[in-house]
């Protein structure tokens, strides 16, 4: 059982970084929809540093509507997530 669980574990989290990988790539290449939506996927499977990401593009509004709102709520699910940069910029965008 207990190599069940690490089998599915692994795989969740190999979705999660091909999800980010994938998602960096769009951005790079300037498909910033598809990049937001990878960035989505890969937030929901737990990756901190796309969520703070996804967070920039909602600041920005790239690849999203601008809303600051889903961006402040990011940055607090990255930043309660450990992910550092994600509590930098909570605290920088909380009181705006």
């Amino acid at each position: 059982m207990k190599i069940v669980w690490f089998t599915i574990i692994l795989f969740v989290n190999t979705l999660s970084a091909d999800s980010f990988s994938d998602a960096n790539k769009a951005y790079e290449n300037g498909d910033l929809i598809k990049a937001s939506g990878l960035m989505k996927k890969s937030c929901k499977n737990g990756n901190m540093r796309a969520c703070w990401n996804l967070g920039l593009l909602y600041s920005n509004g790239r690849g999203v509507k601008r809303d600051k709102n889903k961006a402040l709520e990011l940055y607090k699910i990255a930043c309660e997530g450990g992910y550092k940069n994600g509590c930098t910029s909570y605290d920088i965008f909380k009181d705006m």
